[in-house]
């Protein structure tokens, strides 16, 4: 324990700062490499991207983009650029990726059979780079949904966001958040030998000021109670700045045994599949209370269904979220019709 003096936070500050998580507006990018395939059952024509375009306008979206047909990588790096380019604090961004499978590959116009490779079918898989993350200020919210082969991470966070605990970043006054994955919490603590005090529990997932930063990947919290001078440590691998991107990535794609991933599926799964949800939810009707992870979950099981209804190989599905597992179950699905009185 500290002798530091306590030094109280005002409970405002930090509920303004973390009021500036998606208090902005929310942005789409729809982008559909190559030709859409005929889904039998699916309730959707081929034309799925103008009509994911039609249900965030009725949503009462104004910012929404599609890219669509033979366009080539740059043109997509440029269109996804540009779109983290007008972001502005606090915004949400919905990326719906698909027909990625024609970007991927070894590096040599085809795939590569690696033993090493697990859940790609024992195949190298080579996403396209997407500078996003790099171009966005702070406080911003993006869910990404594609369907990128083997279940990587499309948007490379551990590229945008150093690591605290490499960089020894934190300085006194930042504003920082702790992790609200209880199990990779305690088990930093426990790998670090760091103590766990009950009251710990409540301060995850919350944000707090820096109190003190004695040392590289040591930061000084103030203690809930003002017990131990006001101050306790907790291991920098827990903690996150405050405002850094917080990011959704699901991935759907088809997995045939012995194929490279994503053989066979036809491009416009994922499309179809998120329109029936929305249809499902009535998200154009009325405000949506689901959070990413159910809302995504609901997304899945139309895929699996619409892939099973046309003879497609089994579905395999990835969800991946920074800073932490939580965040997926912590933020609400964005793009739904605004309540009425917000509306007017």
């Amino acid at each position: 324990c500290s002798a530091l003096a306590f030094r109280p936070v005002r409970r405002r500050s930090c509920e303004e700062r973390g009021a500036e998580w998606c208090s902005g507006a929310v942005r789409v990018l729809v982008a559909t490499v190559g030709e859409e395939g005929e889904l039998e059952g699916s309730g959707c024509s081929s034309a799925r991207a103008p009509r994911i375009e039609q249900w965030c306008r009725r949503c009462g979206l104004e910012d929404v983009s599609v890219l669509a047909g033979d366009f080539c990588l740059p043109e997509l790096q440029e269109a996804i650029w540009q779109l983290g380019e007008r972001c502005e604090p606090g915004d949400a961004c919905v990326l719906h990726l698909e027909g990625l499978a024609s970007l991927c590959g070894d590096g040599a116009g085809g795939w590569q059979q690696d033993r090493d490779c697990s859940g790609t079918g024992g195949f190298k898989v080579q996403l396209p780079e997407l500078p996003f993350l790099e171009a966005l200020p702070s406080h911003v919210t993006v869910v990404c949904i594609s369907d990128a082969p083997g279940g990587g991470a499309l948007l490379d966070v551990e590229a945008a966001v150093p690591a605290p605990l490499t960089s020894g970043g934190f300085r006194d006054g930042d504003f920082v958040r702790l992790s609200s994955d209880l199990r990779f919490v305690r088990e930093t603590f426990a790998q670090l030998g760091y103590g766990w005090a009950l009251p710990m529990h409540e301060m995850l997932g919350r944000i707090f000021r820096v109190l003190e930063a004695p040392s590289p990947g040591t930061v000084g919290l103030p203690s809930p109670d003002g017990s131990c001078g006001g101050v306790w440590y907790f291991p920098a691998a827990v903690l996150q700045k405050d405002g850094t991107p917080r990011v959704i990535q699901l991935s759907i794609w088809t997995d045939a045994e012995g194929s490279p991933p994503g053989t066979g599926q036809e491009v416009g799964l994922c499309a179809a599949a998120l329109l029936r949800t929305a249809e499902a939810l009535s998200l154009a009707d009325g405000p949506c209370g689901l959070s990413c992870q159910d809302l995504l979950k609901e997304l899945c099981e139309q895929a699996s269904e619409l892939a099973d209804a046309c003879g497609m190989p089994p579905v395999r599905t990835s969800l991946r979220s920074h800073p932490d597992e939580g965040v997926a179950s912590d933020v609400r699905w964005p793009i739904a019709a605004a309540p009425q009185e917000m509306a007017r």
